[in-house]
């Protein structure tokens, strides 16, 4: 009828029923008077605290990245956020244009993590092991511990700064996710590993015929010692968000 378009109609929703309950979201695609936004919801009442963290997530990271911004929240309530639906070409797009070509493929890697992984100097704290890190990260042999004292880090980090999660706009690439921002020192590394290492996971296929993994993260200077680390810190990472 001739009032459609005055109500709001979800064009698509995806559920992460796979986390643990105070971390379960519906992200739904609402179309509203034409115009198409973002929704983030709790599923589960236990939820909507991680929800409402949202908007002061994304005052922890203002200014952090030096060649990007932070996709604005339109409006929020109890267990919902909003943000705008943007379309462009994502770094992961970028990256793709190039990946059967080795050498273009590493210099768009190589530009593309001057968007994601590129820090303002304001954003740089010593490590020291807090207990937010143990509690999300794990804890470390003192031998590690003096690895990750000798990163530089950042005191407020996405860990999910991946490429999937940067656009390009008008105005320049944004951030659209910063579900996942923690507020005690994180080595940057981390952050550009996590990147590397699950663009290649989710390429292995075209990427296996130049590098593998390994070879891969330390072109870009994640050598095994750092690998060791980062990959115990994600596995309890993921851990932390779905349970055992």
């Amino acid at each position: 009828g001739a009032d459609d378009t005055k109500t709001s109609k979800t064009q698509y929703a995806k559920y992460n029923k796979l986390r643990k309950p105070q971390f379960q979201l519906a992200t739904k695609f609402v179309e509203n008077e034409g115009t198409i936004c973002v929704e983030k919801q709790a599923i589960r009442e236990c939820g909507s605290s991680h929800v409402k963290s949202l908007s002061e997530k994304r005052k922890l990271l203002s200014g952090l990245y030096k060649n990007a911004g932070l996709i604005d929240i339109l409006s929020e309530d109890k267990d919902t956020v909003r943000f705008p639906f943007i379309t462009g070409e994502g770094l992961s797009d970028r990256l793709h244009q190039s990946i059967g070509n080795k050498d273009k493929f590493i210099k768009a890697v190589s530009a593309s993590l001057e968007i994601n992984c590129i820090f303002s100097d304001e954003s740089y704290v010593a490590f020291e092991m807090s207990e937010g890190f143990k509690e999300v990260f794990c804890d470390f042999a003192d031998e590690d511990i003096n690895t990750l004292k000798s990163m530089k880090s950042l005191k407020a980090a996405n860990v999910d700064s991946t490429f999937d999660n940067f656009v390009k706009t008008d105005n320049g690439y944004v951030c659209l996710d910063y579900e996942w921002v923690f507020e005690f020192p994180i080595p940057e590394e981390f952050v550009k590993y996590r990147a590397l290492f699950y663009y290649y996971s989710n390429n292995r296929a075209y990427l296996c015929r130049f590098f593998d993994s390994d070879e891969f993260l330390q072109m870009f200077g994640i050598d095994s010692q750092k690998k060791k680390i980062f990959e115990a810190m994600d596995d309890r990472f993921q851990q932390y968000v779905h349970g055992e």
